[in-house]
């Protein structure tokens, strides 16, 4: 009889371990709200296929406290087995300080290539928040392109998260090794192609544009990457940094004969608030009979006031886009607006992308009419 229920005890610890391997990216937002109050918001995507499904989460705020914060919200993509979750509470700190905030969820999915025993790890992420009178309020970066992606067995990837920072603070990107339990790095983790087999290369990030390459994918099957985005103030003269935030993303990489979408170099450029500014994308496809959908992702696009549009073209072979702005003076800021073009094809068995970013840097218009008035020993201008 002892034997008979230490089994049942360990099916059922087996069975609760299974039904909780869906947890697959995510991220953790945050963003000042008033005096040393901050608004959290974690984005999870897991499997939709998985028994497991978490309703709240527990999350650290840093500062020694712990919540359990409800969902928000939920969007259900069947077709991808996808489930995205919005996790949203309000926390106050007692005053200045760096905080990490992290929520350290069991369990991974299983099957990912490289993460050892992934549908017994942890899925953990982690964002700094850095709260100074120095550095003044703050809201962290936040993504526009989602953390589910796939690539072509043997064919470049590429990717960008389309990252913006809503208070105009500088970005960098790193790569970092994803977490496990207690949010340690996960031990034996290696970065995607390890194995190249078709010649490639692990992937990179570029630190300024946060654009990744995996040239060559040479191992079917799903992996997991991390990378870290932070943040950058000019004060006085000086960076100052603001925190970062960790996102876990997952790619999927099938078999197919695809190649990707190619578009055309965009160049950087600057203009003065007031200005209207317009052009042409154009992508291409070098597989006969494949369509390019191209689209575009960034600040301009999400500004309160006079955004930007893009229209983009039927798809085609050979597409051109038209991206619009009519900037003003509440654009002028300092740091440039990034904007990342996306072009994707329709294979029928995996649709490959291509990304370029360009920087629009908006500048206040030149002071008119000038007039000299004498004050005493002084002149007002």
């Amino acid at each position: 009889e002892p034997i008979r229920n230490a089994l049942l005890t360990l099916l059922v610890l087996m069975a609760s371990t299974a039904m909780a391997t869906h947890n697959r990216a995510g991220e953790i937002i945050v963003c000042h709200l008033s005096g040393y109050t901050y608004q959290v918001t974690i984005i999870t995507h897991t499997k939709l296929s998985a028994p497991a499904d978490r309703p709240e989460l527990a999350l650290n705020w840093g500062d020694g406290t712990m919540d359990t914060i409800p969902r928000t919200s939920i969007v259900d993509d069947p077709a991808r087995d996808l489930r995205r979750s919005e996790y949203v509470a309000v926390h106050e700190y007692a005053g200045s300080g760096i905080f990490t905030l992290f929520f350290d969820d069991q369990n991974r999915n299983g099957g990912v290539n490289n993460v050892p025993n992934s549908i017994s790890q942890s899925f953990c992420v982690k964002t700094q928040l850095v709260i100074s009178p120095v550095g003044g309020n703050n809201c962290s970066p936040r993504f526009l392109n989602p953390p589910i992606q796939d690539a072509c067995y043997c064919q470049p990837w590429i990717h960008n998260p389309a990252a913006y920072d809503p208070d105009g603070d500088s970005l960098s990107y790193e790569p970092v090794v994803c977490l496990g339990l207690g949010c340690a790095p996960i031990a034996g983790y290696q970065y995607p192609n390890q194995r190249p087999t078709c010649g490639g290369t692990e992937y990179s990030i570029d630190p300024l544009t946060g654009t990744i390459r995996w040239e060559n994918p040479g191992e079917l099957g799903e992996f997991n990457l991390a990378f870290k985005v932070h943040e950058w103030r000019r004060i006085n003269g000086q960076l100052f940094h603001m925190g970062w935030v960790t996102r876990d993303m997952q790619v999927t990489v099938r078999t197919c004969s695809n190649e990707p979408p190619v578009i055309i170099e965009v160049p950087d450029t600057c203009v003065e608030a007031g200005t209207f500014l317009s052009f042409n994308v154009q992508a291409s496809d070098p597989n006969n009979g494949q369509q390019v959908t191209l689209t575009a992702l960034g600040q301009p696009f999400v500004v309160p006031s006079s955004p930007a549009t893009f229209v983009s073209p039927s798809p085609a072979q050979n597409v051109s886009g038209t991206f619009s702005w009519q900037t003003n003076c509440s654009h002028v800021r300092l740091q440039p607006y990034q904007v990342v073009f996306s072009a994707i094809d329709n294979d029928t068995e995996v649709q490959l992308q291509d990304y370029k970013t360009m920087s629009i840097t908006v500048v206040g218009p030149a002071p008119e009419n000038p007039g000299a008035t004498p004050r005493g020993s002084s002149i007002q201008l």
